[in-house]
């Protein structure tokens, strides 16, 4: 696989990601707009609910839509510098990319390290933070694991250019 197929492929699973960020928000404002039309239960647990899922639902949606852009504009960058300047490029890729692998582990802690404060609110919040925590924790494990999904193109393309650049040097 060449650089710019490799970097397509990246980029396809980073649209994945982004996807499912819209995908994920998209349902808890739904279920928000739902709460607020059949549940109007005036009780703490959910009055937390509907909040939450309208915050998250939105930070959800506006996040994969920004990443949809980022994404996007990274992808025409690096394709655009490469065309003009491959072995430039593919030195500044590099760096990237392994910044890229090296905070993948990192997010991923931040992620369940939010999902488990979630899931003890559950357990042990008032009413208020249990319905509030649900949808967090509904947010950040489909993130967990949708993020989990795209790291074998993500080290795949790390190689690749890893390879290339090794070659330069020879």
């Amino acid at each position: 696989m060449n650089f710019i197929e490799s970097l397509i492929v990246y980029s396809q699973a980073q649209k994945v990601v982004a996807y499912g960020f819209v995908t994920c928000g998209g349902l808890l404002l739904t279920g928000s707009a739902l709460s607020f039309i059949f549940f109007s239960d005036a009780s703490p647990l959910w009055h937390g609910f509907k909040i939450s899922l309208l915050i998250f639902g939105l930070f959800g949606l506006v996040g994969g839509v920004g990443y949809l852009q980022f994404n996007s504009e990274i992808k025409n960058q690096v394709e655009s510098n490469y065309n003009q300047s491959p072995e430039a490029e593919l030195l500044v890729e590099n760096q990237r990319i392994k910044k890229v692998v090296n905070d993948f582990k990192r997010y991923q802690y931040v992620f369940v390290g939010i999902v488990i404060i979630a899931l003890l609110a559950i357990l042990l919040a008032s009413p208020f933070w249990v319905g509030f925590s649900f949808p967090i924790a509904f947010l950040f494990l489909v993130v967990l694991l949708i993020e989990a999904h795209s790291k074998s193109s993500i080290d795949q393309h790390a190689e690749i250019v890893s390879t290339l650049v090794g070659e330069l040097k020879q």
